[in-house]
């Protein structure tokens, strides 16, 4: 059990999110930056679709109860086990009645604490995911003080780190693909991809906004329809809002593109009053970045098992 003792952040157990049922309106929720996920996972030897822990913008103490190895990855921490310095990227081992201490969060907006064998909470429909909006998966709800995850007693295995997979900055670049909307877009598609944008602290798991010049576009008539995480809606007043993990599942706005995979979670990582600005890319980049990704990952979890 991993005892929640203080708690500064939102956070919530999340895996890589629950699928095939956008249909029925359950929509996928997950990890907002299910690269890093899968990573700390694959540094501990999990299964990479295994749940964590996400946190948001702020930290927590917490007491393991039982022994286990654990990873940070996602944003950067001020933290410690104990007296003892723990850096994202690195496996540690964690005694029973160790304490965890993650003061502040640095860069970066979710870090993932990950434990050897996954935390070992309600599946439903698939996922451990957190659904806030039904009370579906994980606790049903945020994380509070006072909570406790369970987990498996797990080993202690040999220190390994890997690198971030992010570098963190005011401005980010992020890549996107074109929309079915994008030819009747025909003023707003330029103006879009020339700003920079600004995210909006009004932004959450559902939505990011984005603050700049409001984009010109004439009137489209659209019925509702299927939407999901990474769409670019664009909202009568003209300011983009892009589709995250708890996004709905239908919507009758516009759509100028779509985040790539490769680039959801470091879209996600950008901390609000940071800067984005939008590259469009063809499908096949697309697909080699995230081809790139997928490498880097079976790379980590080979190695992970070599040094157990």
């Amino acid at each position: 059990m991993l005892t929640i003792n203080t708690l500064s952040a939102l956070a919530s157990i999340q895996d890589l999110g629950r699928t095939g049922y956008l249909g029925l309106g359950i929509g996928r929720c997950g990890a907002m930056d299910g690269l890093s996920l899968q990573l700390g996972n694959a540094l501990l030897g999990n299964d990479t679709h295994l749940p964590a822990l996400e946190i948001t913008l702020g930290g927590l103490t917490a007491t393991f109860t039982k022994d286990t190895t654990f990873c940070l990855t996602g944003a950067i921490f001020d933290g410690t086990l104990d007296d003892r310095r723990v850096i994202a990227g690195y496996r540690y081992f964690a005694k029973q009645g160790q304490v965890l201490t993650l003061k502040r969060m640095t860069d970066g907006m979710h870090g993932y604490l990950c434990v050897q064998g996954g935390f070992d909470v309600a599946h439903e429909l698939g996922s451990a995911s957190t659904d806030i909006k039904i009370c579906l998966g994980g606790l049903g709800r945020y994380v509070m003080a006072g909570d406790g995850l369970p987990y498996h007693t797990g080993r202690e295995m040999k220190s390994m780190g890997v690198a971030n997979l992010y570098q963190f900055g005011k401005l980010t670049n992020i890549h996107v693909i074109k929309s079915s909307e994008y030819d009747k877009i025909v003023q707003g598609r330029d103006e879009f991809g020339e700003q920079i944008y600004t995210l909006s602290p009004n932004s959450n798991r559902m939505g990011y906004r984005l603050d700049g010049t409001p984009l010109t576009f004439d009137k489209i008539e659209m019925n509702s329809h299927g939407v999901d995480f990474g769409m670019i809606q664009v909202p009568p007043d003209g300011k983009p809002i892009v589709l995250m993990a708890d996004a709905q599942t239908t919507g009758g706005y516009p759509k100028i593109g779509a985040v790539i995979g490769a680039d959801l979670g470091r879209l996600a990582q950008v901390r609000f009053g940071n800067q984005i600005r939008f590259i469009y890319v063809d499908a096949d980049t697309a697909l080699q970045k995230m081809a790139t990704y997928h490498t880097h990952l079976h790379q980590v979890a080979s190695m992970a098992k070599r040094f157990r």
